[in-house]
């Protein structure tokens, strides 16, 4: 097998083209990530002024076989990660010559990480299991032959799960009852303000995932470009802010399940407030499950209701909306109790017990 830089227009198309072929007749798989991955290898993004991200193709037999990126961030260099890693399971293992690589190019990195995406914003990990089920927007998609490549490294392993939104009404209005009393309120996105918001979604993110893996802080400038890509698709209530005496002391993420609108074979299509997909999600939504994105509190308020707060709000949006069913999650193990309070809540207000869904894993070693 041999690695060929993919610096060239033609051999970038090449790059996103193994991608789409790897998956073509893959029921389960969907294309909506496509678009951050041409932005991130094309570049440039705000994420480049301090990032450099090197495509390259894997070749057996002259033939492309695969493809990945190297991504090295200033705010996280003693690893070299490996992005966007795609290749036909009918080929040998890469790994091995892909460190190589890595060793030659990076010589002060110390680690290298198989599925970090450039930044956890961006995406993280491979899929472990439920192989046969389409994932939900934001969550990755991959094949199974993965997993087993990384012998010798070390698994860090995320995990998602499943709820009912089938609430308890009688108790759900008690608590309603209660809330009304709370120092903690709650207020939904700006949408006027749009970046001014984006930026306080950063920098309460920087403030309560520093113990995060893989965690790197972010600038507001970089996540309002991440989010403006589908604005028109965002509404008020996918963002909702944690106040307290008029700061912003939490916030908590979720989105409809965009994936539920397409095919595998096409990518969103958001760009303007006329594009298919807006329209449809707006006219005629089929979309029947949501994901809960993130949910952060800062240190000092958690467990004194703004994480019941938000929860609260979003379950009246969300049942508004005519969503049944969530999936919370997409966490390491090392921090699964930072949603492990919202999901009694979730419990508490359906009487139903929450359900492990899909797995994911990046992959670390040290570098020799």
């Amino acid at each position: 097998m041999k690695l060929l830089k993919a610096d060239t227009r033609v051999l970038r198309r090449q790059f996103f083209a193994i991608g789409n072929e790897i998956y073509r007749d893959n029921p389960y798989y969907r294309s909506t990530e496509d678009d951050l991955v041409r932005m991130l290898i094309n570049g440039p993004t705000l994420f480049h002024e301090h990032a450099r991200v090197l495509p390259y193709l894997m070749l057996e037999n002259d033939s492309v076989c695969g493809r990945f990126a190297f991504v090295h961030d200033e705010h996280m260099s003693d690893y070299v990660q490996v992005a966007f890693f795609e290749f036909k399971p009918d080929t040998g293992n890469p790994v091995s010559i892909i460190e190589n690589e890595a060793q030659t190019l990076f010589p002060n990195a110390d680690k290298i990480v198989f599925g970090l995406q450039g930044h956890l914003n961006y995406g993280a990990g491979f899929l472990l299991n439920r192989f046969d089920q389409v994932p939900v927007f934001g969550l990755p998609y991959s094949l199974p032959h993965y997993p087993g490549l990384f012998e010798g490294y070390t698994e860090r392993k995320m995990h998602s799960f499943r709820f009912s939104m089938q609430v308890d009404i009688p108790l759900f209005e008690r608590l309603s009852e209660r809330m009304a009393g709370n120092e903690i309120t709650v207020r939904k996105l700006d949408m006027k303000n749009l970046k001014k918001d984006i930026h306080l979604y950063t920098e309460l993110n920087n403030r309560c995932f520093t113990e995060h893996p893989y965690w790197t802080d972010r600038e507001g400038k970089e996540d309002f470009e991440l989010f403006e890509s589908f604005r028109h698709l965002l509404r008020p209530e996918n963002f909702l802010f944690a106040m307290h005496q008029g700061r912003e002391v939490g916030f908590l993420m979720w989105f409809p399940d965009f994936n539920q609108m397409i095919k595998n074979d096409r990518e969103l299509k958001c760009s303007t407030a006329f594009s298919l997909d807006v329209l449809r999600f707006r006219y005629a939504n089929p979309i029947k499950q949501f994901r809960l994105t993130e949910i952060a509190v800062l240190p000092e308020y958690r467990s004194k209701g703004a994480e019941l707060a938000m929860m609260f709000q979003m379950t009246k949006d969300v049942l508004a909306a005519g969503y049944k069913e969530g999936v919370g999650g997409f966490i390491f193990e090392e921090n699964r109790d930072s949603i492990n309070l919202a999901l009694r809540y979730v419990e508490r207000f359906t009487g139903k017990k929450a359900q492990n869904d899909a797995e994911f894993a990046a992959y670390e070693k040290k570098l020799q």
